[in-house]
């Protein structure tokens, strides 16, 4: 409130020793009125600025009133200009998700364009009469002369028959 006789009344001074903030607000600093919309428009209220703080800026004194006594801490409103809004961290956080949707995209492509890759060289190398193994351990493998027979642990099985 703009009046001092209203914040002394609600001080708490009545009880024991109240305390009031009194905030001193520049043209960049200034709160929004909300008077129109109180319950008790004659207190004058007033909104902070978002993304305030308030800095003490100096002693306190004690003031006398009829209700006792009241603390009064002088103190400024800084409106920190440079920090980001929620609308902000929202806008960076969905510029990130984007990027980090479009980076997997790609890593995506680039794996899927390697196995396409490499399964094309495989379909070559049968053309071209190579022999693949699909399967088992190298000490396990028992090739034979015969065409496209390859024996794994006892079971013959063919695998990337060659072609003439």
């Amino acid at each position: 409130t703009t009046d001092k006789a209203t914040a002394f009344a609600y001080s708490g001074a009545a009880r024991e020793r109240g305390t009031v903030l009194e905030i001193a607000a520049g043209s960049v600093d200034n709160g929004a009125s909300i008077c129109a919309l109180s319950q008790y428009p004659g207190e004058a209220e007033f909104l902070m600025p978002p993304l305030s703080s308030l800095e003490v800026m100096g002693e306190h004194r004690v003031d006398s009133t009829a209700q006792g006594e009241v603390v009064v801490v002088p103190m400024r409103v800084n409106v920190n200009l440079k920090a980001a809004t929620v609308e902000d961290l929202v806008a960076r956080r969905k510029k990130l998700h984007s990027a980090m949707s479009k980076n997997l995209r790609e890593e995506l492509q680039c794996a899927i364009q390697a196995e396409t890759d490499r399964f094309l060289e495989v379909l070559a190398s049968r053309r071209e009469g190579r022999l693949e193994l699909l399967w088992g351990d190298a000490d396990m493998v028992d090739l034979r002369g015969e065409m496209g027979a390859v024996c794994f642990s006892k079971d013959w099985v063919a695998a990337g028959a060659g072609y003439e």
